[in-house]
C-alpha cells in the first residue's frame, strides 16, 4: 500500500519515495480514496439504493385490513344507566303499580324513581332505572321487580330483575324474571331463559299482548316492555 510505502520506508526505499513519479502516483491515489469516502459519508456499507414506499390511505380500512382482523366482531353498545325498565302502554287499558321493590346495594344511585300507586295510563311511559358501582371492591345482590295490574280486569304481570353481587375477579351477568297472573291460573317467578338477552312474550291468555324487549352486556340489563291491545282472534276463551 501507498500508505505503509510513504510511513514505514526504509533507507534503501528512499531512492523510491524521492523518485517524483512515484510519489505523485501515490499521492494522487490517496487523495481519490479520501474524496470518495467523504462522499459516501466514511460508511463501510455499500451505497445501496432505497426501498420504494407505497403510500396508501392514512386510515386503516376494513377493506385493506388483514383478512383475520377484518372478522372483528362490531364494538359492544354499554348501558347506562346500567339497570333500567321502560313500560310503554300503546294499549287502550290502563294498569296500576301494585307493588314494587327498589335496590338496596349501598352503591346504589337511583336514577329514575317511581313512586306507590303509579297508574300507566293509555299511550304513556314509565321508566324506573338505577345504577351500580362497586362498594369498595364489593357490593350487594339486588332483587327489583314491579307488578302491574289492569284496572278493569283481574289480571297482572310481574317483571323483575336480580342483580349479582359486584366483585373483583367475579363473573357477574344481571337476569330478569317474569311472573303473571291471567285470573285462572297464577304462574309464579321464573326466568324466560338462560341468556338475558332473549326477548319474551307473555301467554295469549293475557288480555293484552305484552312483549319484553331485552338488551343485555356483562352485569348491565335494560328492559323495555311495551304493552298493546290483542285482537279478539288472538284471544284464547
Amino acid at each position: 500500500m501507498c500508505v505503509g510505502f510513504i510511513i514505514n520506508r526504509t533507507s534503501q526505499e528512499s531512492s523510491y519515495f524521492r523518485s517524483s513519479t512515484r510519489f505523485h502516483r501515490c499521492f494522487k491515489f490517496l487523495l481519490r480514496s479520501a474524496q470518495v469516502s467523504t462522499a459516501r459519508g466514511f460508511s463501510a456499507v455499500p451505497n445501496k439504493s432505497r426501498p420504494g414506499y407505497k403510500f396508501g390511505p392514512k386510515v386503516p380500512t376494513m377493506a385493506n385490513a388483514h383478512p383475520a382482523l377484518a372478522r372483528v366482531s362490531p364494538p359492544v353498545r354499554m348501558i347506562n344507566p346500567d339497570h333500567s325498565f321502560t313500560f310503554v302502554n300503546l294499549a287502550s287499558k290502563s294498569f296500576e303499580l301494585v307493588q314494587h321493590t327498589i335496590p338496596t346495594s349501598p352503591d346504589i344511585r337511583m336514577v329514575h324513581e317511581l313512586p306507590d300507586s303509579t297508574k300507566l295510563g293509555k299511550d304513556e311511559e314509565m321508566i324506573m332505572s338505577w345504577t351500580k358501582g362497586c362498594y369498595f371492591g364489593k357490593s350487594g345482590r339486588d332483587d327489583v321487580f314491579l307488578c302491574w295490574q289492569e284496572m278493569e280486569a283481574l289480571q297482572s304481570f310481574c317483571i323483575g330483575i336480580e342483580s349479582p353481587e359486584r366483585g373483583f375477579f367475579k363473573p357477574i351477568r344481571s337476569h330478569y324474571k317474569i311472573k303473571y297472573n291471567d285470573g285462572t291460573t297464577s304462574k309464579d317467578w321464573f326466568k324466560p331463559s338462560d341468556n338475558p338477552g332473549d326477548p319474551y312474550t307473555f301467554p295469549n291468555t293475557m288480555n293484552v299482548d305484552i312483549v319484553v324487549t331485552s338488551h343485555s352486556a356483562k352485569d348491565q340489563l335494560e328492559l323495555e316492555i311495551t304493552i298493546r291491545d290483542r285482537s279478539p282472534p288472538e284471544l284464547k276463551q
